[in-house]
């Protein structure tokens, strides 16, 4: 078995104020499915209403991990600009586990659309 090279990127082109309110839009059914794709998420738990609330804190946090990385910067994050647009990435090589500490986050928001309007 090898390493595989994985990397998550998020465009940065709301507020962080705007990108909570898009996440208090989301259906909480809707945001259990869209988070579904994460199979260690959701993996602990068989009772929905302890998953839905866990999953709205769990994206708060992302979101809010998110931004602090876009605006100060991290380790395990680069900023990419393409014309007037930014872009959060990370990655690097995995042996099945997160190749980061913040590709779990980066990809929760990047799937979520929070950041951008999924043009």
């Amino acid at each position: 078995m090898g390493a595989d090279l994985c990397l998550a990127m998020v465009p940065i082109r709301k507020t962080r104020e705007q990108a909570f309110e898009k996440l208090k839009t989301y259906d909480k059914d809707d945001l259990i499915e869209r988070l579904s794709f994460v199979d260690y998420l959701l993996a602990d738990s068989d009772d929905n209403d302890v998953v839905v609330s866990d999953a709205i804190d769990l994206v708060s946090q992302c979101l809010n991990n998110v931004y602090d990385w876009s605006d100060h910067g991290s380790r395990d994050t680069a900023i990419v600009r393409f014309g007037n647009d930014r872009f959060l990435v990370t990655g690097g090589m995995t042996w099945g586990d997160d190749p980061t500490d913040a590709y779990r986050d980066v990809l929760i928001v990047s799937v979520l659309d929070l950041t951008w309007d999924g043009e």
